[in-house]
């Protein structure tokens, strides 16, 4: 007797979804990360190499997944009078699927992230990073390298290519560390401690450019304040 909607969607929660996520891309069940990889395999030779759009492959993969359960409920139905198969218990479509208490839980983590991510977003307009201040906002600086890596990365690749790389990367990349933890482990400890490294060479460096060019700009300064004192001495007189 199959399971009731109410009941399948009773188990589905954020945990097993992380779980089978986790699964998928680990190969856990090679089977279905195979399918799921040659699917992957297969859009993106259609979309990159055929031309198709991907609005278009959607659309035909909405269309025969529902022709598919079309035919499968038709198809049910004759072998059930048929006696071929036994009768099964159809599945109850449920009028509410989710309860306000259920999304009541879910609002202080959702408000806390909602915050945090808008409180970043606009530091990252506005620039905030005020370095003649001592107000260092790395966010700044790993967004303009972030952003500028993503559009180099998209005008050598196209978008196509771009999101073909990062689903070979999201396929094949976490089963690579998993079987190399240690080996990348090693080398990611080096990365980062050489990253780190340049990173305070260049605050140092950024340091005293800033502090010569604030000893410039009070000689600067006091040198407009004693012209104009000379001026000023040469009027009285």
């Amino acid at each position: 007797m199959s399971a009731t909607a109410a009941e399948l969607i009773q188990t589905v929660d954020c945990d097993r979804l992380v779980a089978a996520g986790r699964s998928l891309i680990y190969w856990r069940n090679p089977f279905i990360s195979g399918l799921t990889f040659a699917a992957g395999i297969l859009a993106f030779y259609l979309v990159g190499v055929k031309g198709y759009s991907t609005i278009t492959l959607l659309a035909y993969a909405a269309m025969g997944h529902i022709f598919c359960r079309f035919l499968y409920a038709n198809a049910k139905t004759v072998l059930v009078e048929l006696k071929v198969m036994e009768a099964r218990k159809p599945i109850v479509i449920p009028d509410e699927f989710v309860t306000e208490e259920q999304l009541a839980s879910l609002l202080p983590a959702l408000t806390k992230a909602a915050n945090s991510a808008l409180s970043a977003s606009l530091r990252l307009l506005l620039g905030e990073c005020d370095l003649f201040h001592g107000s260092f906002n790395p966010l700044v600086f790993q967004w303009l390298a972030g952003l500028y890596a993503l559009a180099l990365a998209s005008r050598l690749l196209g978008t196509t290519g771009l999101l073909f790389v990062a689903f070979l990367g999201a396929s094949l990349l976490p089963k690579l560390y998993e079987l190399k933890q240690k080996e990348i482990d090693a080398l990611a400890l080096r990365a980062h401690a050489s990253v780190g490294q340049l990173v305070e060479l260049l605050k140092e460096q950024a340091g005293l450019l800033l502090g010569k060019a604030k000893e410039a700009t009070k000689a600067a300064t006091s040198k407009v304040k004693e012209g104009k004192t000379e001026a000023e001495v040469k009027k009285d007189d």
